[in-house]
Parts: structure tokens; C-alpha cells; sequence
């Protein structure tokens, strides 16, 4: 009997060191309707507001419609999964005039993940643009975010979306954003307003 009230205190005591280094509820309030409260984490930058420009230039997307997903690590079975998802999709972004650029931790990347995919890889050095962006750690800060964004030409912030578990889903979501973009966008041609006499 003893020993499995030590045992019970043991988890109380667990669980208070871990409730006291997680976030409160206030302060993880979500910006973003689209992303799931299972495995997110606060963000900086959320839709409606400015993606910064030294970003955008770093990413050459700068004054370009894209989709811009940062990922922990090449290789692994969750990016491994997101890639494929995104460059499965590639064609359906293309037709939209989307640019996809997938990032990652120079610390993390590996030339033949690169290769084997048709969108652009970009390397963060030192997580600087993780950085700028406010992109959080996930897991007890253990394993770097999964966050995408989609950015229209005028460098707006269509789309936040963050959830390590469901690499896929930022495809969907991305997507998504991505068709109601480029419906919202001019077409590019319009008629003349002629005022008439009569």
C-alpha cells in the first residue's frame, strides 16, 4: 500500500512539473481558426498581417503568391510525408500560380532529401527565419514546429497553420487557402467605365 501511494504521488508530482512549464490557456489563445489545438503552438504571425519582407526576399517569394512550410527535419517519417504530400499537390498550386518552398534547419538537411522532390528547398541557417517569424518549438520545445504559410503577392498572410501530428493536412489547408487567393485576385483584365449622355 505503501508503495503505490508513492507511486501516485510520484505521477502528481509529474504532472504538476509538467502543467508548470506548458503555456496557460490564455496564452494559447489561436489566431487562426484553421489550426488544430491538439498539437499547436502560439504564433508571432497570423492572417491578415504583413509577412516581413527580409523573409520574403530570403525565400525569393517576395511580390509572389506562395506557400512557404517550415518542417523539423529532412528524413524523417512526418517531413518525409509532408514533402511528398506537397509535391503530390504541386501541380494544383502551379495552376493557381503558387509557389511552394519547403524549409528546413541547415543542422537538419540533407541534399538527397532535397533531390528527390520538385518543389524548392530552402535552408534556415541557425533558424534565423524561424526566428523573425515566431515560429515555437513543439513538444515540450524538444522538436522544432511545423508551421505553413500562405502568402499573397502583396506579401498579405492568407493562412497560419501549425500541428506537428498531421504533415498532410498542411498540404489541404494550404490548398485551400491557396484557391480562395487566387479567387479573391483580379483577373487582370478589366473593361473601361464609360459614363453615358443619357
Amino acid at each position: 500500500m505503501q508503495f503505490f501511494k508513492g507511486f501516485l504521488l510520484s505521477i502528481g508530482v509529474m504532472a504538476g512539473c509538467a502543467s508548470a512549464f506548458a503555456p496557460s490557456t490564455a496564452s494559447l489563445a489561436l489566431r487562426q481558426s484553421s489550426r488544430s489545438a491538439s498539437a499547436c503552438s502560439p504564433v508571432m504571425l497570423s492572417s491578415g498581417e504583413q509577412f516581413p519582407a527580409d523573409v520574403a526576399a530570403q525565400l525569393g517569394i517576395k511580390g509572389k503568391s506562395a506557400v512557404v512550410y517550415f518542417y523539423p527535419s529532412d528524413g524523417s517519417p512526418g517531413c518525409t510525408k509532408e514533402a511528398t504530400a506537397f509535391n503530390a499537390a504541386l501541380p494544383e498550386f502551379k495552376k493557381l500560380n503558387v509557389e511552394v518552398v519547403g524549409v528546413r534547419s541547415e543542422k537538419t538537411a540533407k541534399a538527397d532529401f532535397e533531390e528527390q522532390y520538385s518543389q524548392r528547398m530552402v535552408k534556415d541557417t541557425n533558424d534565423e527565419m524561424r526566428k523573425k517569424l515566431g515560429i515555437k518549438n513543439d513538444l515540450f520545445g524538444v522538436l522544432p514546429g511545423r508551421e505553413t504559410f500562405v502568402v499573397g503577392k502583396d506579401g498579405k498572410v492568407e493562412l497560419v497553420f501549425n500541428n506537428q501530428l498531421k504533415p498532410e493536412q498542411h498540404v489541404e489547408e494550404a490548398l485551400k487557402a491557396a484557391q480562395s487567393l487566387s479567387a479573391s485576385a483580379p483577373s487582370g483584365f478589366s473593361l473601361p467605365k464609360i459614363s453615358l449622355p443619357f
